[in-house]
């Protein structure tokens, strides 16, 4: 069971749901790395603030200051962390 401080499940919904919505509508945008990483990077202008107001234990800190192409691989692992959050691991 994952346990929420504010039990803010709605930001939670919110955030992937956005996530997984924009990954679908524009799958060709991360076909390319330099548009999927600028993408990832417009999304999570949105999903960062939703996350964080979930309550779960994530920081998006090492996110910050990253260029280029390099933005995806640590998105993509802030994500996953979510993820094993939400599945107990």
């Amino acid at each position: 069971m994952v346990f929420f401080a504010n039990n803010d499940f709605t930001s939670l919904f919110s955030a992937l749901s956005y996530l997984f919505k924009c990954m679908l509508d524009q799958q060709e945008k991360f076909e390319n790395p330099y548009l999927a990483a600028s993408e990832f990077r417009r999304i999570s202008e949105r999903f960062i603030p939703e996350i964080e107001n979930s309550g779960l234990d994530v920081s998006s800190k090492h996110l910050k200051g990253l260029i280029g192409e390099s933005y995806s691989p640590h998105f993509i692992d802030f994500v996953e962390k979510i993820l094993r959050q939400l599945m107990g691991k």
